[in-house]
């Protein structure tokens, strides 16, 4: 299914979540696909979208982007520049974080030489029903 205009049922879910995916998205649809996940979830329930985010330096940056530029995802840079904390909270979230890990943690990347997209799962709560 369209994944912000699916067929479910409101409040159907305790938890939505996707891989991978937020960064394919134009801003205007990543927007939607929140307040699909806002739709979705029941009363207290939670999101989490493991995709790539937090970009912590000005080398990771550049990285980050040539990589959108040379596979054809025009859709990374605007993501990587989005406010998304921001974001959900105008959507009525909560308890939001937006959490770098490192894809090989306790690996000593620089000697392995080599260098991993910056993972973050983006996380936030619906607010339980009052």
């Amino acid at each position: 299914m369209n994944a912000y205009e699916t067929d479910y049922e409101d409040e159907s879910f305790d938890l939505v979540t996707s891989t991978m995916l937020i960064h394919e998205l134009p801003p205007t649809e990543i927007g939607r696909l929140f307040d699909e996940s806002a739709r979705l979830l029941a009363p207290g329930g939670r999101m989490a979208h493991l995709d790539f985010h937090a970009i912590d330096s000005v080398f990771a940056r550049f990285l980050f982007y040539g990589h959108g530029k040379r596979n054809n995802e025009p859709f990374m840079e605007p993501w990587a520049e989005m406010d998304v904390a921001t974001v959900l909270r105008e959507k009525g979230f909560t308890n939001i974080e937006v959490i770098p890990f490192q894809e090989a943690e306790g690996v000593d990347l620089a000697a392995a030489h080599a260098w991993r997209f910056p993972w973050t799962v983006v996380y936030a709560e619906k607010p339980a029903a009052g």
